[in-house]
Order: structure tokens, then C-alpha cells, then sequence
């Protein structure tokens, strides 16, 4: 039987991403093209690298002006494994690549004309 301090500690991973998720918190550090001070983003604010992504696409992404966030292998499993995460997660696929290039292209033309 676990009690005590041993059934705290087991799930505390799994519960502080689903607070962390759940409140939007801006704790996510983009992925950055040069060495520039770090900023950081809900989930839900950039598209979600996998550790497997084509780095030559990643750099790509950046130099489009997309945010990036590429979590640790280990709250990247977390993510992917929890369909509840996965509604607030824009995966780098062509659907959210594009949304999200359209965005950047707006923006820019908004600033060309301010």
C-alpha cells in the first residue's frame, strides 16, 4: 500500500503539467534563431517541435518568423499521451504551418502600414 510522501511525489510530474496546461501559464521558452534573450509562451501560443522534426525545417520555421516551442523529450511524452493536452497543442503539420505564416504575413503587412 502507497501512502505518504511515496503517492505525492509518483504523479507530481503529470500534475503540475496538467496546472500548468490548464492556466495557460507563459512558462514555455521559444526556440530562438540566435543567442536573443529568451521569451516565453503558453502552449497554445506556438507550434509544438517534436525532438524528431527536421532541423533544416526548423530553422526555416524560425526564419519565417513562426514561434517554435520544443519541450524535453520527457514532457513532450506527456503532452502527446494526453488527449485533454492535445486540444490546446498546435502541432508543426501543414494546417498549423500555414495558419500560422498567414498570421506572421498579416502582422507584417499591419506594421508596414502603422
Amino acid at each position: 500500500m502507497n501512502t505518504g510522501d511515496a503517492v505525492y511525489w509518483q504523479g507530481i510530474t503529470g500534475n503540475v503539467l496538467s496546472r500548468v496546461v490548464e492556466s495557460g501559464a507563459k512558462i514555455w521558452p521559444l526556440l530562438e534563431e540566435s543567442a536573443a534573450a529568451a521569451k516565453y509562451v503558453g502552449l497554445g501560443e506556438a507550434l509544438f517541435v517534436s525532438l524528431a522534426e527536421d532541423q533544416h525545417l526548423v530553422q526555416v520555421l524560425l526564419k519565417s518568423g513562426i514561434d517554435l516551442i520544443k519541450p524535453t523529450k520527457h514532457i513532450a511524452d506527456m503532452i502527446q499521451l494526453m488527449p485533454k493536452y492535445l486540444e490546446v497543442v498546435k502541432m508543426v503539420g501543414r494546417g498549423n504551418v500555414r495558419e500560422q505564416l498567414l498570421k506572421v504575413r498579416f502582422y507584417a503587412r499591419f506594421e508596414l502600414r502603422c
